[in-house]
């Protein structure tokens, strides 16, 4: 069966018509999945920003997501999120896409430190 895929921030923006806002949510580690409305109200990329740099302005963050980081302050309007009550703007834009292999959305490509095995030693005076 064909699998579609979708962005959980594309599809709450496209309801929220608000030009200026953000969406956030949670990326772990003090970072967010971040999605900016531009003054005519389109959104860009998804970005993975740190706290201390999210945009100034309105933000908003999904209800019911579970979030590790503390939220910013001043803390963000949470956004009714149920698909099945989303408006029929989101019947006319390309937010759903075909995937052969679902999978959690990461921005960027993930990073591995190399681990180097050595012998524990106390900490040096």
């Amino acid at each position: 069966r064909p699998i579609f895929a979708f962005r959980s921030l594309e599809l709450a923006a496209a309801n929220l018509e608000q030009p200026g806002a953000t969406l956030i949510c949670d990326a772990r580690r003090q970072s967010w999945h971040t999605l900016v409305l531009d003054d005519a109200g389109q959104f860009g990329e998804i970005q993975r920003l740190p706290t201390t740099e999210l945009p100034a302005g309105p933000i908003y963050t999904l209800a019911g997501f579970r979030s590790w980081t503390p939220l910013p302050s001043p803390a963000p309007t949470a956004l009714v999120y149920d698909a099945r009550q989303l408006s029929d703007v989101v019947a006319d834009l390309p937010l759903l896409f075909f995937t052969a292999d679902p999978d959690a959305f990461q921005p960027e490509r993930p990073t591995y430190a190399k681990w180097t095995p050595r012998v524990h030693q106390a900490p040096s005076k």
